[in-house]
Formats: C-alpha cells, sequence, structure tokens
C-alpha cells in the first residue's frame, strides 16, 4: 500500500471505536505498508496517545477548540483543513460524529485521494443540519460496524447501498493480567457471589439509570441472595448523578463503580453475567468481548445488540428504558445456572465464527486500498 493514511478521531479518549481503530492502524502499518498518523480534533492527550505512544504510531491532540456555535465550528474546521494541507495524506479514516462530518468536509481541498466514514453508532449526535449533510453528501465511501448504523445512513441521509458496506468488529481477547479470585479480592466480593457487570464509559446513551433501577428490582426479587453489580468505564457525566441515584435506590455496596479498567478479559472472567443497557450503538466492542468469554449478555433490545447476539441471544434483550423488562431477564438468568451455561457458550461459538478480528482486518484493508485506487469502491 506505502501510503500516507490518517487515522482521525473526535477525541483521543479510549471507546471501542478508537480501539478498532488502532487495531485496524497497526494491522495496516505492519502488514500493508502503510504510513500512518493519528490525530484528534479537540481536547488534550488521552488514553488513545498513550496506546499511540506504546505502538509507535504518530499522535497528533489538534486542539481545535470548543464547537457549540456555528463560528465556532468554522473556524476548526479551517483551522483542520489548513493542517491536512501541510500533512498531504492519501486518505483519511474517521470515526465519530464530528471526526466523521470533519473529514468529509475537508477531505477534497487537502488533496486526499479519498476518506472512509467509519459509522460505530445508529446515529447519535448526528444531527440533520447543513453541515452533516453536505459531509454525508461529499463522502463517497461509508463502512458501518452494525446493520443498524446502515440503515440510519440508508434511510437518513440516503447514502447508497454502493458506497456503503457493513464490517462487524473483530475481537481478540487479550490474556487476563488477575486471576478470577485475585479480582474478586480486589473488588471486596466473595468467591461464591454472583457477579454482573457491565463495561462502558458511563454516559446518558449506555443508560446506566435504568439498569440502576433493574438493579434494585433485581435484589428485591432474590432476596436474601446478594448479587454484586460491577460497572467499569470512564465517567463522562457527573459522578455526583450516579452516586445519588444508587443512594436514592439503596443500593449500598451491591453496586461498584470501578472506573477505567484495564484488564477487560479479568474482570470478565470474574464475572457470572454480563449486562449492557445502552439506547444507541452500533455493535458494541463489550458485548462481543462478553460473548467470546462465554458470558450469558442481557441487554436492551436494539440493533446493534441485537446484531451482536444473533437468534440466540434475542429472548434476553429488554426494551430500551424499562427497567422492569431487565430485571425479569436478569432474574430468569441468575436462577438457572444450566441455561447461562449454554446460553454463554453459544455466544462464544458465535462471537468467534462472526466476529473474527483477522476478517475485519482483512476486509477493512481490501476496502481502503479500493478507495486509494478508485476515490471509493
Amino acid at each position: 500500500m506505502n501510503k500516507r493514511i490518517l487515522f482521525v478521531f473526535s477525541r483521543l479518549e479510549l471507546g471501542g471505536a478508537e480501539r478498532q481503530g488502532l487495531l485496524l492502524a497497526q494491522h495496516l502499518r505492519d502488514h500493508c505498508g502503510a504510513k500512518l498518523q493519528v490525530a484528534g480534533l479537540q481536547g488534550e492527550p488521552g488514553e488513545l496517545s498513550k496506546l499511540c505512544d506504546a505502538a509507535e504510531i504518530p499522535c497528533v491532540p489538534l486542539r481545535l477548540g470548543a464547537m457549540q456555535t456555528s463560528i465556532n465550528c468554522l473556524l476548526a474546521l479551517v483551522k483542520f483543513v489548513k493542517w491536512l494541507r501541510r500533512e498531504q495524506p492519501d486518505l483519511l479514516v474517521s470515526y465519530t460524529r464530528n471526526a466523521n462530518v470533519f473529514s468529509g468536509l475537508a477531505w477534497r481541498v487537502c488533496g486526499a485521494r479519498g476518506v472512509v466514514w467509519n459509522q460505530a453508532d445508529e446515529g447519535l449526535n448526528l444531527d440533520g443540519e447543513l453541515a452533516s449533510r453536505l459531509s454525508v453528501f461529499l463522502t463517497p465511501s461509508f463502512i458501518s460496524n452494525s446493520s443498524g448504523g446502515a440503515a440510519f445512513l440508508r434511510d437518513r441521509y440516503g447514502v447508497p447501498a454502493n458506497k456503503l458496506r457493513v464490517i462487524h468488529n473483530g475481537i481478540a481477547l487479550a490474556p487476563p493480567v488477575m486471576t478470577n479470585l485475585e479480582w474478586r479480592k480486589r473488588i471486596g466480593i466473595l468467591d461464591g457471589e454472583f457477579a454482573v457487570c457491565m463495561v462502558a464509559n458511563i454516559s446518558r446513551f449506555k443508560d446506566h439509570d435504568t439498569l440502576l433501577k433493574a438493579w434494585r428490582q433485581v435484589l428485591n426479587r432474590v432476596a436474601p441472595v446478594r448479587p454484586v453489580l460491577l460497572l467499569a468505564g470512564r465517567c463522562d457525566r457527573p459522578k455526583e448523578e450516579i452516586i445519588d441515584l444508587c443512594n436514592a435506590l439503596e443500593l449500598g455496596d451491591r453496586v461498584r463503580l470501578l472506573g477505567i479498567v484495564d484488564d477487560v478479559s479479568g474482570l470478565l472472567a470474574a464475572s457470572n453475567m454480563f449486562v449492557y443497557s445502552s439506547r444507541s450503538e452500533g455493535v458494541p466492542n463489550a458485548v462481543v468481548e462478553a460473548m467470546a468469554a462465554s458470558l450469558p449478555v442481557v441487554g436492551s433490545d436494539i440493533p446493534g445488540i441485537r446484531d451482536a447476539v444473533g437468534d440466540v441471544g434475542a429472548r434476553f434483550l429488554a426494551t430500551p428504558g424499562e427497567p422492569g423488562e431487565l430485571a425479569e431477564i436478569i432474574v430468569q438468568l441468575m436462577g438457572d445456572s444450566r441455561l447461562r451455561l449454554r446460553y454463554g457458550e453459544e455466544l462464544r461459538i458465535r462471537a468467534k465464527e462472526e466476529f473474527s478480528l483477522h476478517r475485519m482486518l482483512e476486509r477493512s484493508a481490501e476496502s481502503f486500498a479500493a478507495v486509494l485506487e478508485e476515490g471509493t469502491w
């Protein structure tokens, strides 16, 4: 390939889209000979910057400033275009809302061969304003990690099928750093206690509120059993809101806020069940990682999660925002160890067959090569 490829993110923090982008960047460098750079539009260096440094991938925080007004956005876009003209990338690969919109607007004027817009959710934060619509119109190539994200682009923005590919995320679980017992000791839960975990940055779109309300109902129904809910992830909303809700629901030590967890594989191995209450997703990496770890998955019934668990997991999905339904499914699985084991094994097989890291990397690399050669695919 031997081309300059720029990966553009809204921020240099770490989430599912950023993890997938970094895996792909490393593959393009190591196996395709691409010259890589990573850029974040806003904010300071974050966890993604550290991983780029460790992988020896140049990473630049552009610090384009606030984008709350049209004037702010226009000034930021002008700065971005000037920077792109200096760097002269052959291909832009963008992830998340601001990065997608800015890259779609800027790629032609900086002399790039093309741009690939990665749709990692079902339209989260993508409004119908002029800048978004113009950016979609100017973008020649789109990849969605879910059928829901693809449907959003087709139905809301009229993206034609020949510009759009669905490529599911690829997952490869890292070996656990700590054992099951070490993790439980660290968290402060007994070896025999039932542990349910959710791995997701705490934001309003992940809807931890519904999960916490459901957890109150679970505790009421399974007394005197005392299961524990483990919430892992960066807090992207005021932490006091979550703590206040836990206090109002009298959840006490039955909920643990773990913050950012590096050893996700170890946490999954220490858990008995996985839950994901989000209202808007592509295919969530965390759900597929839980599947690969043979955990039974309970989630909200949205296209991205349904894409992940398939037909085998459809009956364990609840209406988004309905704590009663979510609690009912959690209680059902808690009370049936054979069902949990069988369901977890079915999900492990599905993760292996449908969400291969190798397949994601190869299909993405082939798509990028087509864009570099023809401007689209």
